[in-house]
């Protein structure tokens, strides 16, 4: 194989590895435990988009694609960090491991995590979202079981949980309980 076919083959693996995915399907919750356990991942907490309606609105604010990290200060508002999905997880994990909660960091005041966090729900008790006096920052971290590699690179950013941090992972598949009409999968799927 030539050194220009090698690069080239090379590039297009890293280019489709890290685009952010937005064609998903239904999923239900045995899909997204058995998922999550073969990943090693048994008590994180998890979020569900709420139903089709919030899913809807959400796609149309480019929330729910893969990979997609936000973070939220102890003060509710949405920190903005170099969000480059050409290096996958590796803006968000910097970010993580250099958070200092003394420094001062650009936030972005249309973006509120009470509002954000409306549009979701605990998939179990462990998961129900409580602020907390003691956590500085909230990382929510996309995934879903239809994307793979990206999300293990994602999913690897839970450990790097530390005093302060609190983590969720936001699946962002549509639920099958959320009983979809054939029309509505058909849009979801395009």
């Amino acid at each position: 194989m030539s050194k220009s076919l090698f690069f080239t083959f090379f590039f297009l693996v890293i280019i489709t590895s890290c685009s952010p995915i937005k064609k998903l399907s239904v999923a239900d919750y045995r899909t997204m435990n058995r998922f999550l356990q073969e990943r090693s991942i048994n008590n994180a907490k998890q979020l569900l988009v709420n139903d089709y309606k919030t899913y809807k609105k959400l796609s149309k604010q480019d929330f729910l694609t893969i990979p997609k990290v936000l973070f939220f200060n102890k003060d509710g508002f949405s920190i903005d960090y170099l969000d480059d999905t050409k290096h996958c997880s590796q803006e968000p994990l910097k970010f993580i491991n250099e958070f200092n909660k003394d420094q001062v960091y650009a936030i972005n005041k249309n973006l509120k995590l009470d509002e954000f966090i409306s549009s979701f729900h605990a998939i179990d008790a462990n998961s129900i979202f409580n602020k907390s006096e003691n956590t500085e920052l909230y990382v929510f971290i996309n995934w879903g079981s239809f994307a793979k590699k990206i999300n293990d690179d994602s999913l690897n950013l839970l450990k790097n949980q530390r005093k302060g941090i609190d983590f969720y992972l936001i699946n962002i598949e549509p639920q099958q309980n959320w009983n979809l009409t054939d029309e509505q999968i058909k849009q979801i799927k395009m």
